[in-house]
């Protein structure tokens, strides 16, 4: 009984709910200087419900050809020796599914997970690369994104960095905000090097990155 007691008591709280947050239009999602998504995009912290405010903040934003998003990384530790090793071991995971159904345990053709993996393969700058990968047990793959569908845009601070990223239509298979306003969502930021992982839903032990249910809805609206 006390074994089953400190594993109730490690889900996170936001395990208890199911959460749906606006995304709102955007004309341009996309120009040269990366995602068009000023501080009216910004997505809530849910982990605020447990208490913690993560070192980041995330933004989104929508319209008929895609979908947009901005992470705001911020890191104090990250200082001119260290900043090679932490580059090399931070990853972010996007989870996007095209229809929100959340009864389903298992992943459809219309989940997508993609990756963005930074290397500090210099001191002068990051490399990177957003790739689509398989989700775990998933009933059926979504159809690869074709090339030039995704594209992404890495800048970097002193105190952290900032990445946009750009999901094209072409790249979600069963994308239609108009008959389909509601996307399944989630995303986690992976510190390797710290051993911590900042998670927009509910974290471990759940299995966010295979269960669909887990994750939260984007409500596309004006």
């Amino acid at each position: 009984m006390a074994s089953d007691k400190r594993a109730l008591l490690s889900i996170p709280a936001r395990a208890l709910f199911q959460f749906a947050v606006p995304c709102r239009h955007c004309a341009t999602l996309w120009d040269r200087d990366g995602a068009n998504l000023d501080e009216s995009y910004r997505l809530p912290n849910l982990a605020a419900m447990e208490g913690t405010t993560p070192p980041l903040e995330v933004r989104a934003g929508w319209n008929e050809a895609g979908l947009a998003l901005r992470f705001h990384i911020f890191d104090l530790q990250i200082g001119p020796r260290a900043r090679r090793m932490v580059h090399a071991a931070q990853w972010i995971h996007v989870w996007i599914a095209t229809r929100a159904v959340h009864d389903v345990h298992r992943a459809t053709r219309y989940c997508h997970r993609f990756v963005l993996l930074t290397n500090g393969a210099s001191d002068q700058a990051i490399e990177a690369k957003l790739a689509w990968v398989g989700i775990p047990r998933a009933k059926e793959a979504p159809n690869p994104p074709p090339p030039g569908s995704l594209n992404f845009l890495v800048r970097e601070y002193t105190d952290g960095y900032c990445v946009d990223m750009l999901f094209s239509k072409d790249a979600l298979t069963g994308y239609d905000p108009h008959e389909y306003p509601r996307l399944g969502f989630n995303y986690a930021v992976c510190d390797l090097a710290r051993d911590r992982e900042f998670v927009f839903t509910a974290g471990r032990p759940l299995p966010y990155d295979e269960d669909p249910s887990l994750w939260a809805t984007l409500e596309l609206v004006s």
